[in-house]
């Protein structure tokens, strides 16, 4: 089941100085539903533009893990999994570099409807410390849509 939906991503991230840059994000999507009550996953779809480029972006949440995937000029592909260490790739069109992620803390309360998302994970670039990233998203249907 598809829904049109409000999301609001709120992003804190902490670079290896102990810099923090906070950003928010207020754009219309789609969450997908799919499976049963037991094995429910769900899929955030939208569009954003970072640095004049547009990217879509796909989020999916399933009981054990959330991907983040980033279709465009500047594209990702992020696993991340509570208490576990995982590796995700970052493409500009500069160049690409792999990361290793440690992901503390992965929250959810989601229906087809709509909820919040809450994940917190830390990036290591080439063996170092690059950042905290601490992120939020609400989603809420969208009531009136033609």
């Amino acid at each position: 089941m598809a829904t049109k939906v409000n999301i609001t991503v709120i992003s804190e991230i902490t670079d290896s100085d102990g810099e923090v840059a906070t950003s928010n994000l207020f754009v219309l999507g789609t969450l997908v539903t799919d499976g049963n009550v037991k094995n429910r996953s769900y899929k955030l779809c939208y569009s954003e533009v970072i640095a004049e480029s547009s990217t879509d972006v796909e989020i999916t949440v399933d009981a054990k893990r959330v991907s983040i995937m980033r279709f465009g000029e500047m594209s990702l592909q992020l696993t991340l999994e509570e208490g576990k260490s995982t590796y995700g790739r970052y493409d500009f069109a500069e160049g690409s570099f792999d990361t290793h992620t440690n992901t503390e803390l992965i929250e959810y309360e989601l229906n087809k409807y709509g909820g919040k998302l809450h994940f917190i994970y830390n990036v290591d670039v080439n063996g170092g410390f690059a950042g905290r990233n601490e992120i939020s998203i609400f989603i809420l249907p969208l009531l009136f849509y033609r």
